[in-house]
């Protein structure tokens, strides 16, 4: 079975974990019965204080963002005698490498609390080493789920476009952002519908394929205590889709 193949059976794996229905419909359509299922039993988190394999801890992704996305989010783990006891140690339970727009934080898009996520984040979520090293640094600590996120009309992918398209060189460092998402741009320029939703999700992809590679998260993905998801946030629905791909 192929790497991408697999994913899918592990995404679908969980959906069906997580009580939530696969129809025909394609991509966000699959996944918008999140919504339904957040006010059908999945607004309250498991009993259990910790995720133990990567399906359980898509689950927990994915009942989280079923609450942020019909409106019932209920901020768990937030609370100052939870702060206090996580002052010694912390154990999270999977990494989030997500954009730095403004408009997608990932602790409210998945509603989990202080303590319980690694939260990486730069403009388009490019890798560099101080992000790889960072989700390295996660999968020592044991997390069971590295989640790539991209999302909708991200600046970073739209200023990749434009240089693509005007021929045009952005100023200071963000070139250096343009240069490691124009690979990802380049791969979708002919294919139909949206450039810049195909290109986010191309981008999401090669940064998985990236990861998939570096020392330590590939020793994580080899004995089975890790997997890595890709995702694409629809800042209109409020819903993160995990099967775009």
């Amino acid at each position: 079975m192929s790497t991408d193949s697999t994913r899918r059976a592990f995404v679908k794996m969980a959906l069906i974990g997580a009580g939530v229905s696969l129809g025909s419909a394609s991509g966000l359509g699959r996944i918008a019965t999140l919504s339904e299922a957040a006010s059908q039993g999945y607004s309250t988190p498991r009993a259990s204080s910790h995720p133990t394999d990567p399906r359980q801890a898509l689950e927990r992704l994915m009942e989280g963002n079923a609450r942020f996305a019909s409106g019932h989010p209920i901020h768990p783990d937030q609370s100052p005698t939870k702060r206090k006891e996580l002052v010694e140690a912390q154990h999270p339970w999977a990494a989030i490498l997500g954009c730095i727009d403004s408009r997608a934080p990932p602790e409210l898009l998945f509603d989990v609390g202080l303590g319980e996520v690694f939260d990486a984040r730069s403009a388009g979520q490019v890798l560099d080493r101080a992000v790889v090293g960072s989700l390295q640094y996660a999968a020592l600590k044991h997390v069971k789920l590295i989640v790539v996120m991209g999302h909708q009309n991200c600046g970073a992918v739209e200023s990749t476009i434009a240089s693509i398209e005007d021929h045009t060189e952005p100023p200071g460092d963000i070139a250096y952002l343009v240069s490691q998402i124009e690979p990802a741009v380049k791969s979708v320029l002919h294919k139909p519908g949206s450039l810049l939703k195909n290109a986010t999700i191309a981008n999401v992809d090669l940064e998985m394929k990236a990861l998939e590679q570096t020392p330590i998260i590939s020793e994580a993905l080899s004995s089975g205590e890790l997997r890595i998801v890709g995702s694409y946030y629809d800042m209109q629905s409020g819903i993160v889709d995990f099967e775009i791909s």
